[in-house]
């Protein structure tokens, strides 16, 4: 269990743990805010990253990736 993002909120912070396209079965759904959840998940995964005690394999490549994936997901988002 993962008690860091286990919480009670809207069906959209779940999405944004799963793949893209399990949205869709959703339709009802809202895709901006899945987006900002995910960008909120990539960037809390990305803190972890940087943290200075990381010694989880491919450091380098996650930061890079993570903070990417951030962009990503903020860039669909539009304007809030």
């Amino acid at each position: 269990m993962d008690l860091a993002t286990c919480c009670r909120g809207p069906i959209e912070f779940d999405l944004a743990h799963a793949p893209e396209e399990v949205a869709e079965h959703y339709p009802g759904a809202d895709q901006p805010l899945i987006n900002r959840c995910r960008a909120l998940n990539w960037a809390m995964f990305s803190a972890w990253r940087w943290r200075e005690a990381d010694q989880m394999p491919d450091r380098s490549h996650w930061r890079a990736e993570g903070l990417k994936e951030v962009r990503t997901a903020l860039a669909g988002c539009g304007p809030v």
